[in-house]
């Protein structure tokens, strides 16, 4: 929800709550004052009233606003004064008056005068105010409403100029955002702000990117030098057992250090943007290369692969990624295979599925994607083949979904 629209929400609210608080007294207030215009035209007749004593025995009922009856038993006199409803002939329906009542002795006699005063007059009166009110408030509430949403376009649009330059920031490739000067001082601060946090980022991001480039492209020839020269020990005729065993485990730990530093080296460079040229590829050809790269090894845990690919299999994607995909999950669908068991590549427009007999997961398939997650502790994986099967599909445009159903294994691309 927009703050404008929020804002409003809180002022409509704010205002309801007060014209019906407001309304309510009024109502009550008004009849109040009705009530006490009405007793008083009520006392007035009564003096009028008063001054004819002499002939009162003779007014008997005057319409339905006095009435004069002879009372029979004694007191006590009491003085009243009450609302009632009585039958209105020209109305057609009984209506609200105001009752005054008292008593007058004359010649001994004693009589009980009522008087009425219609209050239809009045309650027409109140609800017309009412109503007017309730008019003047929702014109009120519309007009403030449109004036607000009017001024904060205005007053926001220094934000939301920072918020669209903020939107389409790439920091791979901007170096800092530079917001538009405003005359509101918040928004100048927030700018002078991001201004400053952007070309940190920038400045960071650039710093890590070569350390890690540096780093990795630093440690391959060190690297290459001690698995040349453990390979090269390794063909001594002067070395005893627990001498070649010692030197495979440096060399297998040495071996596997190469590899997890390719795997960083090469999501570093899939992160900074490095394959940003693309065009048209057909995967069915990278299957059939990857099929045939992998043969021997499938040959060795005697898996059987199926392929239903059909006639056309063709991506968006950068060259060289497309063959690190293809070639990652094929081999990650080898590698936490069982033996005899089977991998099954299929494609329907707009998706390709790899689907391998398997183990069961030790953990959720949520996290099949973190970084350094293995099926084992014990596996030769590095546990950054899907990671950067991820990560090459989150910069393609496409979607990779896993999961798992006790021994079956499935990986979607959507494209």
């Amino acid at each position: 929800m927009k703050l404008q629209t929020r804002t409003a929400q809180y002022y409509l609210i704010a205002a309801g709550i007060t014209f019906i608080t407001c309304g309510i007294l009024s109502y009550f207030l008004l009849r109040r004052e009705i009530t006490r215009d009405v007793d008083e035209r009520l006392y007035l007749r009564k003096s009028e009233i008063e001054a004819q004593i002499p002939g009162i025995a003779t007014l008997g009922s005057i319409g339905s606003s006095l009435l004069v009856t002879i009372r029979g038993d004694a007191g006590p006199f009491i003085e009243t004064l009450s609302d009632t409803m009585l039958y209105d002939t020209a109305e057609c329906e009984k209506v609200p008056f105001r009752k005054l009542t008292y008593y007058s002795t004359i010649n001994d006699t004693t009589y009980r005068i009522t008087l009425l005063q219609s209050l239809i007059e009045s309650e027409d009166l109140a609800n017309s105010i009412i109503l007017a009110l309730a008019i003047v408030f929702g014109m009120f509430a519309a007009f403030s409403v449109g004036i607000n949403i009017l001024i904060n376009r205005r007053v926001f649009k220094p934000f939301y100029q920072t918020l669209d330059l903020l939107t389409v920031y790439d920091v791979k490739t901007q170096k800092s955002i530079f917001p538009p000067k405003t005359a509101i001082s918040e928004f100048q601060s927030l700018n002078t702000i991001i201004e400053k946090m952007t070309g940190k980022i920038h400045a960071d991001f650039h710093n890590i990117k070569e350390f890690t480039e540096n780093a990795s492209h630093e440690l391959q020839t060190p690297l290459a030098i001690n698995i040349s020269k453990l390979e090269s020990l390794l063909d001594s005729k002067r070395l005893s057992q627990d001498q070649i065993r010692l030197i495979q485990d440096a060399l297998q730990s040495s071996n596997r250090m190469a590899r997890l530093n390719k795997g960083l080296l090469l999501l570093t460079r899939i992160e900074s943007g490095r394959f940003s040229d693309v065009e048209y590829i057909d995967l069915r050809s990278e299957i059939g290369m990857q099929i045939e790269h992998y043969r021997e090894l499938l040959d060795m845990k005697d898996i059987a692969v199926r392929t239903a690919l059909g006639n056309k299999l063709t991506v968006k994607i950068h060259p060289s990624l497309a063959t690190v995909l293809i070639s990652t999950l094929f081999n990650n669908a080898i590698v936490h295979n069982i033996e005899s068991g089977y991998i099954h590549i299929s494609a329907t427009p707009g998706c390709l599925t790899i689907e391998n007999s398997g183990n069961p997961l030790p953990f959720s398939a949520d996290q099949m994607f973190e970084r350094f997650k293995k099926g084992t502790q014990t596996s030769s994986s590095m546990g950054l083949g899907l990671s950067i099967a991820r990560k090459i599909c989150d910069i393609s445009g496409f979607l990779i979904t896993y999961e798992s159903v006790k021994s079956i294994h499935r990986i979607s691309i959507r494209f």
